[in-house]
């Protein structure tokens, strides 16, 4: 069905258009990060309360920083692809 709806020009456009304001506007490390650490502080103090994990704080630390790393790369990637949409 995508494959159909994006056969029209106008929706095409459209589509190009509402991801290149997504990519600016939310889908941005700038936006994310204090989302990202607020819901990260919101959790860590529950994380050794977990039985069903096996204590690796260090990773649970690390992952907002991998999180906005894979937005930056999905966003850039997406970026690079906008022209096929024309």
């Amino acid at each position: 069905m995508t494959a159909r709806i994006l056969d029209v020009r106008g929706f095409r456009v459209r589509y190009q258009e509402l991801l290149k304001e997504i990519l600016n506007n939310h889908f941005n490390v700038d936006y994310m990060k204090p989302i990202i650490q607020e819901m990260h502080d919101q959790i860590r103090p529950y994380f050794s309360k977990d039985p069903y994990i096996k204590g690796n704080i260090v990773k649970f630390d690390n992952e907002p920083q991998f999180i906005l790393e894979f937005i930056e790369a999905r966003a850039k990637y997406i970026s690079s692809r906008l022209h096929k949409l024309d």
